[in-house]
């Protein structure tokens, strides 16, 4: 429903997209954005500025920019 509307929503303004189900997110399947950089990505660079996180977001259409979860979820151990 989230990518729904975010699509909906960029018809008329700018949009960004976080995908921060961590364990299952699912956005990356829905838009076609599966070898993309991820959350992860982004955590783990040194980021010099908010301006770099451009290179981390997933451009859907002229206004909708998406940040994926990551691909592979992290298992704890208990």
């Amino acid at each position: 429903m989230a990518t729904n509307l975010a699509v909906l929503f960029s018809q008329g303004k700018k949009v960004l997209l976080l995908d921060l189900d961590l364990q299952f997110g699912d956005i990356a399947v829905l838009i076609n954005g599966l070898n993309y950089k991820t959350i992860m990505d982004a955590i783990n660079d040194d980021l010099e500025s908010f301006s770099s996180i451009k290179q981390y977001l997933y451009s859907f259409n002229e206004n909708l920019d998406v940040l994926f979860a990551p691909k592979t979820r992290r298992r704890q151990n208990l």
